[in-house]
């Protein structure tokens, strides 16, 4: 059951995650000048940037430098907003208004 409690708030997370992005609000930092043209910079970027709030553990099937995915500034995007919003969240004690639902009643 576990399994299954994980992977509800694994999709709830994901889908505050596309929510907010469609609004535009995934994005942090937006005004900074970061030179964003491959995975391998997203992920060294985020790296040194949130160095204390993102632990990249990659696999054997994980591929960062040389990887073939068109766009790498979503990437960024998307580490930003873990490194943010996502940390924010799950470091915060007590009730945030904007708190996704799926966090509230899963006791995140």
């Amino acid at each position: 059951m576990r399994s299954k409690s994980c992977k509800r708030r694994a999709e709830g997370w994901r889908k505050y995650y596309i929510e907010a992005a469609s609004k535009g609000a995934a994005t942090a930092g937006e005004g900074e000048d970061l030179s964003i043209e491959s995975v391998n910079d997203a992920v060294e970027c985020a790296k040194e940037k949130y160095n204390d709030k993102l632990l990249f553990q990659l696999n054997a099937k994980s591929q960062v430098k040389d990887n073939p995915f068109m766009h790498p500034k979503v990437v960024w995007d998307a580490l930003q907003w873990l490194a943010t919003t996502y940390y924010g969240f799950r470091m915060s004690e007590g009730d945030q208004p904007d708190k996704p639902r799926c966090v509230h009643s899963e006791g995140l």
